[in-house]
């Protein structure tokens, strides 16, 4: 299993917009893939150069993209599945471009949202930082101010190896759970916690609708497509529900009385389908839908960019609090200590 960092959301959407626009010329895939292996990091560059080479032996872009592991998201490597099996990889490329041109621009708004307070977090905990040192520095000796039991340049090496240690378990636990590792555990909780639990489930039921509509636009079967659409959506707390929905839709139940029966669908989710179903243009109906979810999708991560901006002023605000109150309790007890000497 390959094991280098995933491709970002940027160069992948860039990525799929120069390979649908090659394909859609004409060019073969080597020819393609050996333009595209001159693009990007020198990561990329290697991945690329592995894939055609897979390809020269006889394997197909879909194998040989599964092959390198999590390089690539799943919803990627799923539908450049089913735009070989179809023959309309040109088609899924261009929607896939789309999409991660999108949820670039998406992650844009959040960090530029959240890039001031957490710049702003970063020179709290380096005053902490401070507190802890300058007492020695000033020749005050083992003198606590701020009472958690860190004094000095030892109290210093203490506090920034804690951050340190906290921001390395943070960065595994993250990675863990990108590779699995409690991924549904993870994925209910995000989706079930109030404030950013809806922005997580539209943005899942976005991927599932855009890759429900490809899948159906492309000529797949409609069991088949429902399976990949789960799959598409990277949510363990939809994924769960995969099997049954694909066994029911193979024995005849229609798409959106089982997306209803399984109970994580938004209602708009379930009339899309219907309607899609009950005039025959499902593909159509959900691509309707989709650009409905789009605008859900903007809405929602800009509110939790709010959200999540906040949080950091809020932390930041009682940490001011505490330091007030433990500079005043340090001020005061120097005061009475002083008046007892007399």
């Amino acid at each position: 299993m390959w094991l280098s960092s995933r491709i970002g959301a940027k160069p992948l959407g860039a990525m799929c917009r120069r390979i649908a626009t090659s394909v859609e010329a004409g060019l073969d895939i080597l020819s393609i893939l050996d333009r595209e292996s001159k693009n990007g990091s020198s990561t990329h560059q290697r991945i690329i150069s592995e894939i055609r080479k897979d390809i020269a032996k006889g394997e197909t872009f879909a194998e040989a993209v599964l092959a390198r592991g999590n390089y690539f998201p799943r919803q990627f490597q799923l539908m450049i599945d089913v735009g070989e099996k179809t023959g309309r990889l040109e088609l899924v490329l261009y929607k896939l471009a789309e999409y991660y041109e999108r949820l670039n621009r998406l992650k844009g708004i959040f960090l530029a949202a959240i890039i001031w307070p957490g710049i702003q977090f970063v020179i709290a905990l380096g005053v902490v930082g401070l507190v802890i040192w300058i007492p020695s520095w000033l020749g005050l000796g083992d003198t606590d101010i701020l009472g958690f039991g860190l004094v000095g340049t030892r109290g210093l090496l203490i506090y920034v190896a804690l951050i340190v240690g906290a921001a390395v378990l943070l960065g595994m636990l993250f990675g863990a759970v990108r590779r699995g590792f409690l991924a549904r555990q993870v994925s209910e909780l995000l989706m079930r916690t109030p404030g950013i639990g809806p922005a997580f489930r539209t943005m899942a039921q976005l991927r599932f609708s855009r890759s429900l509509g490809l899948a159906i636009e492309s000529g797949m079967d409609a069991w088949n497509s429902v399976g990949l659409a789960f799959q598409s959506a990277e949510a363990p707390y939809f994924a769960q529900h995969a099997d049954r929905c694909k066994k029911e839709v193979r024995n005849g139940s229609e798409i959106h009385a089982t997306l209803r029966d399984v109970g994580v669908f938004d209602q708009g989710m379930i009339d899309a389908v219907q309607i899609g179903e009950d005039t025959g243009k499902l593909a159509e109906s959900l691509e309707v839908h989709s650009k409905q979810l789009d605008d859900k999708v903007d809405t929602a991560f800009q509110g939790l960019a709010i959200l999540a901006g906040v949080a950091v002023w809020i932390c930041i605000g009682l940490f001011i609090i505490f330091m007030i109150f433990r500079l005043a309790s340090f001020y005061f007890g120097m005061i009475n200590e002083a008046l007892n000497g007399f």
